[in-house]
């Protein structure tokens, strides 16, 4: 029962990024920044999002740490091959955010359960889901 046009998706904000950590439950913590979280709560407020919270109870608060994460000398970067009857044509370099990377965008449509689909469903977003990228599962906020 759905259509194209029927939902507007608003850009994707990167919310928090996974760090190694040495010791304790997880392999990783996730890091993010105050003020980023800032901002997209006031874009939400401004884009008619009434009450959006973001729980960073389990994330840990390192501004300075999460924009070297986010820098290009600290993302992953994968090299592509197109190969054609064996050989080499074409060489390519993708840069990637991390696994367990938490994002956040806004979705606007006419009713209310248009969504309910997508809530805590694993999607795949965008090129590449042959090698795996591009997964996500939406929750609401």
């Amino acid at each position: 029962n759905s259509q194209k046009g029927a939902a507007l998706f608003f850009d994707a904000t990167l919310l928090a990024i996974p760090e190694q950590k040495t010791g304790g439950d997880s392999p990783y913590q996730l890091v993010y920044s105050e003020t980023i979280i800032k901002d997209f709560l006031a874009k939400a407020e401004v884009l008619g999002v009434e009450k959006a919270v973001v729980d960073t109870s389990k994330w840990e608060k390192k501004n300075k740490d999460f924009e070297e994460l986010c820098s290009d000398d600290n993302l992953p970067i994968i090299a592509r091959n197109c190969l054609e009857n064996g050989e080499s044509t074409n060489l390519w370099y993708e840069q990637v955010l991390p696994a367990q990377s938490v994002l956040a965008t806004i979705i606007q449509t006419n009713g209310e359960d248009d969504l309910k689909e997508l809530e805590n469903a694993i999607v795949q977003i965008g090129a590449n889901a042959t090698i795996g990228y591009g997964y996500c599962k939406f929750i609401k906020l």
